[in-house]
Order: structure tokens, then C-alpha cells, then sequence
């Protein structure tokens, strides 16, 4: 599963383009690989330009083989949620890939 980390004030082209990306890979694949979107709290998470993306709550990192985590002016208050750091530093730990735009 493709995790795309995001939080209030997050860059919405930080989060769109990974996902398109992924997902046009996955068509000419024929093998998508699952993406969700994921954020400390769930549920509409709003961007800096004020569009909002419907994330699920963090869940067992275990199923994350990738890890996108977006930029934005809100990257310095996600980089002080525990929870957020928590589950980047887990996912991390056991060697899966976490990559950042921006």
C-alpha cells in the first residue's frame, strides 16, 4: 500500500501529484498498487489553497511498503504532532520507503 501523509495547511500539489502518478503507473502496470491518504486526525483535511482530501486515520503502519509525506506551509506543525512523528519513525524503522515532496 502507497500511505500519501498529509495535514492541515499541506501543499495540495504535494499530495495530488504523487497519487496521479501512482495511479497511471498502477493502470499500464495492471497491478495497482493500493494508495490511501492519511493524517493524525481523519476526515477532510484542508490544503493551503483551501481544497480539502478525505484522509483515514493512521492506522498498523505494517501494510505501507511507501510512504509520501506532502510539504506545505503546515509541514512545521506536522513535524510536532507525536502522533505524526510516531508513525513516519515507525514505518521508517522497519525499512520501508518514506520519501517528501518538496
Amino acid at each position: 500500500m502507497i500511505g500519501v501523509l498529509i495535514f492541515p495547511d499541506f501543499q495540495l500539489l504535494d499530495a495530488s501529484g504523487p497519487i496521479s502518478v501512482f495511479e497511471i503507473a498502477g493502470r499500464y502496470a495492471k497491478d495497482a498498487t493500493p494508495i490511501r491518504v492519511l493524517s493524525a486526525t481523519p476526515g477532510p483535511v484542508r490544503s493551503s489553497s483551501g481544497a480539502e482530501l478525505l484522509a483515514r486515520k493512521f492506522g498498523p503502519s505494517n501494510a505501507i511498503t511507501t510512504l509520501v509525506v506532502a510539504g506545505g506551509d503546515g509541514v512545521e506543525e506536522a513535524a510536532r504532532n507525536q502522533c505524526t512523528l510516531g508513525f513516519v519513525r515507525a514505518i521508517a524503522a522497519r525499512g520501508a520507503r518514506v520519501a517528501s515532496v518538496c
